[in-house]
């Protein structure tokens, strides 16, 4: 998203200056005063939006706005203005600029409509031209639906670049948790719109695991925590279980009271405590301590983190294989 604002900010300010350059020719040589009109309409509202987008302030609706504008004033212009004129030559530009700023479906759309639009103007060119019609109109579309077809590829192939970037970024490699950063994420998609309900944060810990993995190796290590992950998983679901430390997991519960997820996690720790492997016929078990915390949508994440790892550690001291939790609501400062 921030890539699309970045391009939208450097594609606005040149586009203004080109359309309010546009619209002093139209008043001074072809005096089509409507169409400079629209121009310094389009200018204006290019400038407006590369203030929005230098800010991160702008909306889809004034982004999609912006690209509709675009398209009437190309189809106005190649509409009142002779064939000759060259206004034409524009819409292969527009499938460029509608993939790069509104994506792949909003991209195919915009262009579906440009091609029409033009399409129909080329038919309804002055009866002196008709002699130029067909080898406009073949030369038109191969060449527009030639531009069409690379820029929905190239944007095609972008978008899915960079969905797996940001999925190989945001998981573990070794559990196929999510990690700190797809937390980080999540909790600030949570708290962009505000909730009146009372949410939960897990933190679990497996214990002793530094000397299973001394005295078993890391294969068993990693092994026993592929299978906790799983199990996390299994219980409340994949896009609420983050790795956040070695042996460390991150449960995030929204919507949910703290006394049901202590529920929760007590039927989590008891089927850890079940899980066991077998190396050199020894019996590998593991066990694990939490602690939760409940919390609001005013909490910070480093807040609720900080009280969730304080119950923690007072599971730990308790002995652990047990569940620490608090109703304390830290609220963000």
């Amino acid at each position: 998203m921030r890539i699309k604002t970045r391009l939208l900010a450097g594609l606005t300010m040149p586009l203004g200056m080109i359309s309010l350059t546009l619209a002093l020719y139209s008043i001074h040589i072809q005096h089509a005063y409507t169409l400079a009109t629209l121009e310094v309409a389009y200018s204006a509202y290019s400038f407006y939006l590369y203030r929005r987008a230098s800010r991160y302030q702008q909306t889809n609706i004034q982004t999609l706005s912006y690209v509709y504008f675009l398209i009437f004033i190309v189809a106005y212009s190649t509409r009142t203005n002779p064939i000759y004129d060259g206004i034409l030559f524009w819409s292969f530009l527009l499938p460029i600029i509608f993939y790069l700023l509104v994506g792949t479906k909003q991209g195919s759309i915009a262009t579906g409509i440009t091609f029409l639009l033009q399409l129909t103007a080329i038919f309804s060119v002055e009866e002196k031209y008709s002699e130029f019609l067909e080898p406009l109109t073949i030369n038109f579309i191969a060449c527009f639906i030639s531009v069409w077809i690379a820029s929905h590829l190239y944007e095609f192939h972008r978008e899915n670049t960079e969905n797996s970037l940001q999925i190989l970024a945001s998981k573990d490699t070794l559990t196929n948790c999510y990690n700190r950063l797809a937390l980080i994420r999540s909790f600030n998609q949570h708290n962009s719109t505000p909730t009146h309900y009372t949410s939960s944060l897990m933190l679990l810990d497996l214990d002793f695991f530094k000397h299973i993995n001394d005295e078993f190796g890391h294969s068993i290590g990693d092994a026993l925590l592929v299978e906790v992950a799983k199990l996390l998983q299994s219980e409340v679901g994949e896009d609420n279980v983050f790795r956040v430390g070695g042996e460390e997991f991150c449960v995030v519960l929204f919507g949910t009271q703290l006394f049901r997820a202590v529920d929760i996690a007590e039927n989590i720790r008891l089927k850890i405590e079940k899980l066991s492997f077998l190396e050199m016929g020894e019996e590998v078990k593991i066990t694990a301590s939490i602690g939760a915390c409940s919390f609001h949508c005013d909490t910070s994440l480093n807040d609720i983190l900080k009280c969730a790892d304080a119950q923690l550690y007072q599971a730990k001291d308790r002995g652990r294989n047990n569940i620490k939790s608090t109703l304390g609501y830290p609220k963000a400062i």
